[in-house]
């Protein structure tokens, strides 16, 4: 497939899950494509309150991003401005976006790319 030259809209939708063990080391949430990609939801649920703790990672370099206390509703996270103003996240090949928690959490990523 040609890869999308106009990257303003996503060229492939994706809705990635995962599900965080309580105290486990960071898994990937959400990992760019060959060309970027961009997440616009991260939902979150957790039966138990607790902490999420987000991290960019290059597989070489993390970059702790955020700690953000979850009640038990489902909560997007991305609207959450003091995680990202503009709503959205963009990714670059090789990035992605990984998560770890002190609660057993259950993470849906919405997104795609390009």
């Amino acid at each position: 497939m040609a890869a999308n030259t106009t990257p303003i809209f996503p060229g492939t939708v994706r809705n990635d899950g995962v599900v965080l063990v309580k105290d486990a080391a960071a898994v990937p949430v959400f990992s760019a494509g060959s060309d970027g990609s961009r997440l616009d939801k991260l939902l979150v649920r957790a039966n138990v309150a607790g902490t999420l703790n987000l991290s960019l990672t290059n597989g070489t370099v993390t970059m702790p991003v955020e700690s953000i206390d979850v009640t038990t509703d489902t909560t997007d996270i991305l609207n959450d401005e003091r995680v990202w103003a503009a709503g959205s996240l963009w990714l670059g090949l090789g990035w992605s976006l990984a998560a770890s928690a002190n609660q057993g959490m259950t993470i849906i990523a919405v997104g795609g790319d390009y």
